[in-house]
């Protein structure tokens, strides 16, 4: 709230939504991220594991609730990533240090 009255926002609904889409767009890449990263054998497989990751109703319940748990996830999920595919040390350790935050919050 501090940051938003840096920018001259001081409504809490806005700052609220501000909230809620920050988390959105990052709930949202962290999905996309973690598709790419899945190998399925099957395309068709391929499409509806991406189109429920994203739009189903509970994932976009889940993407655009503003919770530690939430931002807990999304750290967790965006932590175990260079851990599924072959990754630089560089990679590993912003994964770990990912996974870290993940379970501070």
């Amino acid at each position: 709230m501090k940051v938003c009255s840096l920018f001259g926002i001081n409504n809490p609904f806005t700052i609220s939504f501000l909230l809620r889409f920050l988390i959105a767009l990052l709930s949202m890449f962290t999905a996309i991220k973690l598709h790419e990263n899945l190998q399925f054998d099957n395309e068709k497989l391929n499409r509806i594991h991406l189109l429920l990751s994203i739009i189903s109703w509970i994932a976009v319940y889940v993407h655009v609730r503003f919770s530690s748990e939430t931002l807990s996830a999304i750290f967790f999920v965006l932590g175990i990533l260079p851990f599924l595919s072959d990754s630089s040390k560089k990679q590993l350790f912003l994964g770990g240090i990912l996974l870290g935050l993940s379970f501070i919050t």
